[in-house]
C-alpha cells in the first residue's frame, strides 16, 4: 500500500520542472524573473519584489539569489534556485498565523544552503 502523496513535494516538482527546462525555456524564465514591481507591500505589511508571476529575493523573504518562487500563507514556502539547481518547499498541516515566515521554514532553508557549502 502507498503511502499518501505529500504535498509540498508535489509543488517543489514543479519548481523543479522549471529550472531543468522541462517546463519553462531560459528565455521564459528569464523574463519571468525580470523584476516588475517591488517595495512594501501594503497587504503583506513587509517588503516584496515580484517577477512575472513569482516572488523575487528580499532582505524579508526566505527566497536567495538567483531564486524565484513564492511565500505562502502562514509560513509555507516553495522556490526554485537557478544557480543551485534547485527545487524547495515547505508546508505543514496547520498554518501558524502568528509569523510571517515560519521559524522552521527558515531553519530548514538555512539548513539547506548550509549543506551546499
Amino acid at each position: 500500500m502507498r503511502g499518501r502523496p505529500v504535498m509540498g513535494c508535489g509543488i517543489a516538482r514543479v519548481y523543479d520542472s522549471m529550472v531543468s527546462g522541462a517546463l519553462l525555456s531560459a528565455a521564459t524564465l528569464d523574463a519571468a524573473c525580470t523584476p516588475q514591481s517591488s517595495g512594501e507591500d501594503l497587504v503583506l505589511r513587509r517588503e516584496t519584489c515580484f517577477g512575472l508571476g513569482f516572488m523575487l529575493p528580499t532582505s524579508a523573504s526566505l527566497i536567495r539569489g538567483r531564486a524565484f518562487g513564492h511565500n505562502g500563507a502562514g509560513g509555507s514556502v516553495a522556490f526554485a534556485d537557478r544557480e543551485h539547481g534547485l527545487s524547495f518547499a515547505y508546508v505543514m498541516s496547520a498554518m501558524d498565523q502568528g509569523h510571517a515566515t515560519d521559524p522552521r521554514a527558515e531553519a530548514l532553508v538555512d539548513a539547506t544552503y548550509k549543506s551546499l557549502g
